[in-house]
């Protein structure tokens, strides 16, 4: 089937990375949890080859089971998103139902299972006014670093071409990219 032609395709590329040296490895996606068998050898493999290595997800199929799994096999650190902590605005950027419960349960999962917990917000025109609640709710949560990015066009849209990124609905002004930048520093004096 596709995941054991998967596997035997993960060998190669494991042991082509031991080959040239490389020493850690960051699981990505897609989502890695939604081939979670291909993710479970993986781990094995990077552990055989002495590899070490990490997870970014969007930890919304993480359950139990799962991450206990995944903990035992020697992964201690997983990067989430959190997009907003409006859920109507998460199951929008996250194109899911119910996807910032989901998250945030995923995350209380690797936090209970031993898992360190990095969350990144994108940060927009939209959500630029919740970057402090999020990174509260992140810091309770138990998160271990909380990031916050800004939002960049991607270099082929029209946006990029015209440089006109204060128009776009998405990208932030020098003041909203400060504004941003002062509310992230309040979470990390108020919350570490």
């Amino acid at each position: 089937g596709e995941n054991f032609f998967s596997k035997i395709k993960l060998k190669k590329v494991i042991d082509k990375l031991k080959e040239h040296n490389i020493f850690h490895v960051i699981l990505s996606g897609g989502e890695p949890l939604s081939n979670f068998e291909v993710l479970v050898e993986a781990l094995k493999l990077l552990n055989k080859a002495n590899i070490s290595f990490s997870c970014n997800t969007n930890l919304i199929l993480a359950d139990d089971k799962k991450i206990s799994e995944l903990a035992k096999l020697g992964l201690d650190h997983c990067l989430t998103s959190i997009p907003s902590i409006n859920a109507k605005e998460n199951d929008e950027i996250m194109q899911s139902t119910n996807s910032l419960k989901k998250i945030i349960e995923g995350i209380k999962c690797c936090v209970r299972n031993g898992i360190r917990v990095s969350a990144n917000m994108v940060v927009t025109k939209d959500n630029k006014h919740r970057v402090f609640e999020t990174g509260k709710l992140m810091a309770n949560l138990g998160c271990s670093k909380f990031f916050v990015t800004r939002a960049v066009p991607p270099v082929y849209s029209e946006i990029s071409k015209n440089n006109t990124n204060n128009e776009s609905g998405l990208v932030l002004s020098k003041e909203e990219v400060k504004k941003s930048l002062n509310d992230a520093i309040k979470v990390k004096e108020k919350y570490n």
